[in-house]
């Protein structure tokens, strides 16, 4: 009985924690422009921090964070601070009573000023292992139910995946971005 109730005291206080760092709710709708694309973007301060210091940042969270930085980037400018890089991640998308490995694609650009950066994801899509290409637009309202109101599982399950690597991949940035400059002594 007391572990049973240690489990969901741990299983609760851990929705809370995660509900509040998270940055989009999986229950809120998925905003989208005229053309239905959906972008997600947000502009942090860290305070006493040069653009340079930012960007040097960010470099390393793409390195840390991809198999080859080189291969992900398509735009590095040292001078403007910015970078531009498509990827994909591997996710697990609910069919209901079964599962299936899928990529989930899409195109991160992180600008750096002083004191602060902007981070978006966009171009966002799934692609199954049998080629079909899934448009992000499955994560909006507009396709998350049939048209008797009730809702499509697959879909919420791409809405979900989204989501959550959206919150994971925005809270991995900004701590990256937080971190401090390790200064390499020149007698090294």
């Amino acid at each position: 009985m007391k572990t049973t109730f240690l489990t969901i005291l741990i299983t609760v206080s851990a929705y809370y924690i995660n509900a509040q760092e998270a940055r989009y709710s999986i229950d809120d709708p998925i905003e989208f422009n005229e053309s239905g694309e959906v972008s997600f973007h947000e502009v942090i301060q860290v305070e006493n921090a040069s653009a340079s210091e930012l960007y040097t940042n960010a470099r390393q969270w793409v390195a840390q964070n991809y198999r080859s930085a080189q291969d992900v980037l398509q735009m590095d400018d040292s001078e403007a601070n910015i970078l531009i890089g498509k990827a994909n991640v591997k996710i697990t998308s609910d069919y209901g009573i079964s599962s299936q490995e899928e990529r989930l694609f899409y195109t991160f650009n992180i600008q750096c000023r002083d004191g602060r950066y902007r981070v978006e994801i966009k171009d966002i899509y799934f692609r199954n292992y049998d080629s079909n290409e899934l448009n992000v637009k499955v994560i909006t309202d507009e396709y998350l139910y049939t048209r008797r109101g009730s809702p499509r599982r697959l879909n919420q399950s791409y809405k979900e995946n989204t989501i959550n690597f959206i919150n994971n991949t925005f809270a991995s940035i900004e701590d990256a971005m937080k971190s401090s400059i390790i200064d390499v002594d020149d007698d090294w």
